[in-house]
């Protein structure tokens, strides 16, 4: 095809289906929200690892996660989480790695397996009681039910 001979090929080689040659097809489904299936269909198309724009590839081994995503990896995230982006950036839409950093830390000390310990007891008491008023709920509208279906006629 013409158009393979005028764009630069790309540094690793992954599958690129037409979809891939500009950001407009992705910008467009996450737009209709569809950015997820249609992601998903080029992987089941072309394989486990897909352009889905000029600078961009998706992974879908769950293995993958870690090695992208883990702290102190080499990747950078994709401008993808500036549409997440509010008016204040938080720990997960934040590009600039200084600054995600910065946010980290201050995170660090509530995620600690010790305080996560800590909270456990807690989650767990409310947990238990949110399942008390389900049951009290769901009881509450069987009566209900009942009384309505033995109204006469």
């Amino acid at each position: 095809m013409a158009i393979d001979n005028i764009l630069p090929r790309p540094q690793i080689t992954t599958p690129v289906p037409r979809a891939a040659i500009t950001d407009c097809w992705i910008m467009f489904k996450h737009y209709h929200g569809k950015r997820a299936s249609g992601v998903d269909a080029l992987r089941k198309k072309h394989g486990k690892i897909v352009r889905v724009g000029p600078n961009s590839l998706s992974f879908s081994p769950v293995t993958a996660a870690k090695d992208i995503y883990e702290h102190g990896t080499a990747t950078s995230k994709d401008r993808f989480y500036n549409s997440l982006a509010g008016f204040q950036r938080q720990l997960l839409d934040t590009i600039d790695k200084e600054e995600h950093a910065s946010r980290r830390k201050l995170f660090a000390a509530a995620f600690a397996q010790k305080s996560v310990k800590e909270k456990e007891y807690n989650v767990s008491a409310d947990i238990q009681q949110l399942i008390r008023q389900w049951d009290r709920s769901s009881h509450h509208h069987h009566v209900m039910a009942k009384t309505v279906l033995m109204l006469p006629r």
